[in-house]
């Protein structure tokens, strides 16, 4: 079961954690999938595809550019459906592997290593900072302290300015910042950003995980014996004695050095039993790792592992995860379907309300409708109206419809049918299709229905206005 550690009570006062810095094969696994995650985030608003972004989120024209496809508000769908498959990809990791996410890959996680990094860089490892956090102000100790915060605030600027850059191009953003052209909008998104930045990465770190995020509550239920989680070996380790040469040894094989609780960033004492302020970040892993190995014994009293392998029983998979990935595949089946077959038009009909039908004077009878094209591409279009299923002429030339990138464009259509010698009222059911005048590809097309009258009970009537 999880616990919660003493002193992170709710309204308690912080308490500064002070992070002894820790290399091992799980921490240069951990920067390799930091490096690939910042280059991306980095690199993403510099690329180009023709003359616009790679990725780009264009809120004024209401078009979302991801690489070569541009979405539109009516692809709102696929928004739900992809956050439902990271919801359902994450429980899925957290039956398996625990949080791995938090401690690999979650963007709180890497902005906080970051600046811990930068914290050691400029003031010292866990002990070097602690004795400055507690000295009086001096020359040297305002020197680090502003060196430090310039620093944070360098990287909070960058990453704020690479935020916007996802939501305004990145050479006009550059611009505007030259020529300190910046919209209202412009300068409290930057600040906006810069302030979240800087106060989380910066203050609050470890805060975020034990109170607003929610994940660390909900793991519990998620996880089962099979789960790998970060544990300490209690069987193997305790009773805990500091190690001594050439003393006898009448103890478990934890030395109590209290590495593994100088290097966790979130403050917590993992030989204690799982907690949820753990983020799985695997430093006390490594940790332990370099001292066992000099005191002489096995490696790995703190690992990741399951509470059934700790207990010798065999590994099962629940069958939930069966059901996890079974559903992760399909929705993810169904995103990539609907992206690869994105349509770059759409077609909406609305026949006039204001009357059912009207007959003409030459005996025909005429249904109008609203043709009603939208441009989903990123060049502009023509498209010619045609219908299928219905014998029916236009009245007038065939209509065209000219609509640039983004833009909505309707017209009145008019459609006259000679009426038969069948009896009893009927509705026609027939399709609207926009053929592109370029291609001659059939675009986008949309069902409507033409009402006749019952016989003898046509009236004449004046010509529609069409």
């Amino acid at each position: 079961m999880l616990e919660r550690m003493p002193g992170h009570d709710l309204y308690a006062k912080r308490q500064r954690i002070f992070v002894k810095h820790i290399w091992g094969s799980l921490q240069a696994k951990r920067w390799m999938v930091f490096a690939v995650l910042l280059g991306g985030f980095f690199l993403l608003p510099w690329l180009r595809i023709g003359d616009r972004p790679a990725v780009l989120f264009d809120i004024p024209a209401r078009k979302f550019h991801i690489l070569w496809m541009t979405f539109w508000p009516q692809d709102t769908y696929l928004l739900a459906l992809l956050l439902i498959s990271m919801a359902l990809g994450l429980f899925l990791v957290t039956a398996i592997w625990g949080r791995l996410w938090c401690g690999f890959a979650c963007p709180q996680t890497v902005g906080t290593s970051i600046y811990l990094e930068i914290e050691r860089w400029i003031e010292g490892d866990r002990n070097q900072q602690m004795k400055l956090a507690k000295s009086p102000w001096t020359a040297e100790k305002i020197r680090k302290r502003v060196s430090k915060h310039a620093l944070f605030i360098l990287i909070s600027l960058l990453f704020s300015f690479n935020v916007v850059a996802y939501f305004v191009p990145m050479p006009d953003l550059l611009n505007r910042t030259a020529t300190l052209g910046l919209t209202p909008s412009n300068w409290f998104w930057l600040l906006f950003f810069f302030g979240l930045a800087y106060s989380d990465f910066g203050r609050f770190r470890e805060q975020l995980c034990h109170g607003p995020c929610p994940y660390g509550r909900f793991q519990g239920v998620m996880l089962d014996p099979n789960s790998l989680v970060v544990t300490f070996n209690v069987e193997r380790g305790e009773p805990r004695q500091f190690f001594r040469k050439e003393q006898e040894r009448d103890a478990g094989d934890c030395v109590d050095c209290k590495l593994c609780v100088d290097v966790c960033p979130a403050g917590i004492d993992i030989r204690k039993g799982p907690q949820f302020e753990c983020i799985s970040c695997m430093r006390c892993v490594d940790a332990c790792n370099t001292v066992m190995p000099k005191v002489g014994f096995k490696p790995n009293l703190i690992e990741i592992v399951s509470e059934n392998q700790i207990a010798g029983k065999p590994q099962k998979t629940h069958p939930r995860l069966y059901v996890y990935a079974a559903v992760l595949v399909a929705m993810i089946s169904l995103i990539g379907y609907r992206v690869v077959t994105h349509p770059i038009t759409q077609v909406d009909v609305l026949r006039n309300r204001s009357f059912v039908y009207r007959e003409l004077e030459d005996g025909r009878i005429a249904n109008v409708y609203t043709v009603k094209a939208i441009n989903m591409d990123n060049r502009a279009h023509t498209y010619k109206v045609v219908i299928d299923g219905l014998e029916a002429q236009f009245m007038g030339p065939a209509p065209v419809i000219t609509a640039k990138s983004g833009e909505v464009v309707q017209a009145s259509v008019a459609l006259a049918v000679r009426p038969t010698n069948d009896d009893g009222h009927h509705v026609n059911r027939f399709t609207f299709a926009l053929v592109d005048e370029e291609s001659g590809k059939r675009l986008a097309e949309a069902k409507s229905t033409f009402v006749m009258p019952d016989k003898g009970q046509v009236k004449r009537d004046e010509r529609p206005k069409v």
